[in-house]
């Protein structure tokens, strides 16, 4: 192998690549990256079995080769060089890496017993063409279950229907849905395991692009402009959470997003144990109110002006559910739509139905 490439591109390839290795002592190459370049591409691949990356970085080649190196050993030396183009050039099974001031030897292993990515069987493919995919992904997956004792609800579904895709994700606390446009003559359901979305979600973000999604029943292959993403899909159901979304409401307030955010922030300072915050609602007065007490520091109390129709009302909830559905909302106002003090928060931009936010009330303190 010999081949140029600019040092940046390599960098952002091996930043991603290296996220993707195994720590596992017995499985000594799944540290390393494998290198393979092609006539105009290098491809920089790593795997930990469970998911696989391999990202496309543009070269001049002089000579096709490959070669397995530690991805951390390569990672860190590619952040003290200069950013210029740099040479990289297998000699006796090693990786020579040379910039015009610089020449360095790092080991390399044979790529001939580095794993490929599994084979799809009968697949399937999706295109989704989205400028925001990152965002929208990254504001469904924060509803997601971290622990892995109901996988089922530790993943984010995508729900493939005629009028578009849906995003999904719940930990039965709370519960997110994003819709973005799609057409479909078929319904097909995806259920990734959230912690392989949160990493498309960071290698969209340095490498933003469209997405091919290619799958059968057990894996999936998620192509961008340049690079593959391999993931494991769940062998699980998603909860049927359709029918807990309510379409009625007793009662909705419109209020600034900037001023019920730091209501918010200020009752979680005198907010206990259990995070617990109380929103009282008077719609006589077109007024929302947050409070919260702690015998320990004290009590606090912020009036928000709002726009009310509806029921009054008191019910309390956690706080750091409610922060993390505020942040997902774009506009400056924002809409929190209710039924009763047992039924879960609607949170929603109020100009935009794409996105719905869920949380659960806690029962009274």
């Amino acid at each position: 192998m010999n081949t140029s490439c600019v040092k940046e591109d390599l960098q952002k390839a091996l930043t991603v690549a290296e996220r993707h290795t195994s720590a596992e002592e017995n499985l000594p190459l799944l540290k390393g990256v494998l290198l393979e370049s092609s006539e105009n591409k290098l491809y920089v691949r790593s795997t930990n079995l469970d998911t696989g990356i391999e990202v496309f970085v543009p070269t001049k080649t002089k000579r096709k080769g490959s070669v397995v190196v530690p991805a951390k050993t390569f990672s860190s030396f590619l952040t003290t060089l200069p950013d210029e183009r740099i040479t990289l050039d297998v000699k006796n099974g090693n990786l020579v890496v040379t910039t015009p001031s610089t020449s360095t030897t790092i080991k390399g292993y044979s790529a001939d017993d580095f794993p490929p990515f599994p084979k799809l069987k009968k697949t399937t493919s999706i295109q989704i063409s989205n400028d925001d995919l990152s965002r929208d992904l990254l504001s469904v997956v924060i509803a997601a279950s971290s622990s892995e004792i109901k996988p089922e609800i530790s993943s984010v579904l995508f729900s493939v229907q005629k009028k578009g895709i849906k995003f999904v994700a719940t930990d039965s606390f709370r519960l997110a849905e994003k819709t973005i446009p799609f057409s479909s003559d078929q319904y097909y359901s995806l259920l990734f395991p959230f912690r392989h979305v949160l990493e498309l979600i960071k290698v969209v973000e340095i490498f933003p692009s469209s997405l091919e999604i290619l799958f059968d029943s057990n894996q999936a292959i998620l192509r961008g402009n340049n690079f593959l993403y391999f993931a494991r899909l769940r062998d699980a159901s998603f909860p049927q959470y359709e029918q807990i979304i309510p379409t009625s409401f007793a009662t909705e307030v419109t209020l600034k997003k900037s001023n019920f955010l730091k209501a918010i922030r200020g009752a979680s300072i005198f907010s206990g144990r259990l995070r617990e915050v109380c929103f009282n609602v008077y719609p006589e007065d077109n007024l929302f109110e947050v409070v919260t007490k702690n015998s320990d520091i004290g009590e606090y109390v912020s009036q928000i002006p709002a726009k009310v129709t509806g029921e009054r009302l008191s019910v309390n909830f956690n706080y750091g559910y409610i922060i993390d559905g505020i942040n997902q909302i774009s506009s400056d106002d924002i809409i929190l739509r209710f039924n009763g003090e047992s039924k879960p928060v609607l949170i929603q931009n109020p100009y935009n139905a794409s996105y719905i936010y869920l949380a659960m009330p806690m029962k009274n303190i």
